[in-house]
């Protein structure tokens, strides 16, 4: 199973010496239940990206893997740097439906401010 984590700074592949993301604690996770090798996780966060960033990204780092999951995480920098909501919530129904195109199986995950 592959599954693609994708976002902004909280998503974003780190150097495991300086701190560890969400999605190797998945990926440590899936592997201590079924086994090493029973998931390939592939991190396409990006600091500091934005809907409108993600968006213009999307078909190149998340489309093109062909995940079986995407678990995306995305939107707290279009508040940072004041995007108005509606295009926020226009860009991330058009990624949600340009994924699900491709991988039906998506989990979106929301911030909290």
């Amino acid at each position: 199973m592959k599954i693609l984590f994708t976002g902004d700074s909280i998503t974003g592949w780190s150097d495991l010496s300086r701190g560890i993301k969400y999605s190797h604690i998945v990926e440590c996770m899936i592997e201590a239940r079924s086994g090493p090798g029973a998931v390939q996780v592939v991190n396409r966060g990006i600091g500091g990206n934005t809907t409108a960033d993600l968006l213009g990204r999307l078909e190149e780092d998340v489309l093109a893997a062909r995940p079986d999951l995407v678990v995306m995480l995305i939107g707290g920098n279009d508040g940072g740097k004041e995007c108005p909501r509606e295009a926020t919530v226009t860009n991330l129904d058009t990624i949600l439906n340009r994924v699900k195109d491709v991988c039906p199986r998506v989990l979106l995950l929301e911030y909290h401010m």
